[in-house]
């Protein structure tokens, strides 16, 4: 995971990944079918929060990084749609959002 962000990322050291990695609780992880190298991933964890005395929780999308050879395909949002479908499940009291910081649309939406 830490080399594939290298690629795309300056500035990136292996103990920052690692220390952002470790606060997350969930990660996406895509493979290359036959090779089994990871192509693609997004960290995942929940915010819980308060406003005017009621909870509420969001799904923050951390690191997501998706090689450029598998660009096109939806498996990233397919997964994490499934990840966020389970937690409405289990948020159903409060409301669930989702907090995501994106440095633009070929993060999350690669075409």
């Amino acid at each position: 995971m830490f080399a594939l962000m290298e690629r795309y990322y300056d500035g990136m050291t292996r103990d920052g990944f690692h220390a952002d990695l470790n606060e997350k609780r969930w990660a996406i992880l895509l493979r290359e079918s036959d090779a089994r190298a990871i192509c693609g991933f997004s960290t995942q964890m929940i915010l819980d929060f308060t406003v005017d005395g009621a909870p509420g929780h969001a799904l923050f999308s951390g690191d997501t990084i998706v090689d450029r050879r598998c660009w096109g395909q939806n498996l990233l949002a397919q997964a994490w749609g499934h990840l966020a479908l389970t937690l409405i499940d289990q948020y159903p009291s409060g409301t669930l959002y989702w907090f995501l910081i994106s440095k633009g649309y070929k993060t999350y939406r690669a075409r």
